[in-house]
């Protein structure tokens, strides 16, 4: 039967776990015992910050997507309101001139 595994080959399995980890990342410095659970929280710390930047890349992406897509609405509004506002005074000259001539005619 085999032994139960000891508190040193579970560190020696993390160690080598962490190793492959950093490795992988390429960061080849030595790596000992003591510092093992200082590395590994850094390393979690890296990781954790390298995925919240993806998605704040990704956030920034989509807005900047969506800020592309405002200005092209704006845009177009730019260009037609100056119509609107000609053909609005065109009709309120024209309602005018109906309520005077339908005044004159009383």
């Amino acid at each position: 039967a085999g032994a139960a595994p000891t508190a040193s080959s579970s560190s020696g399995s993390s160690f080598k776990a962490l190793r492959a980890k950093l490795n992988s990342l390429n960061y080849f410095q030595p790596l000992s015992e003591e510092s093992l659970a200082l590395a590994e929280k850094l390393l979690e710390d890296i990781l954790r910050s390298a995925e919240n930047l993806r998605g704040l890349e990704k956030s920034a992406l989509s807005r900047e997507r969506e800020s592309k897509e405002r200005v092209a609405e704006l845009k177009s509004l730019r260009w037609e309101n100056p119509r609107l506002l000609k053909e609005n005074t065109e009709l309120h000259r024209r309602v005018l001139d109906d309520s005077c001539g339908h005044r004159n005619q009383r």
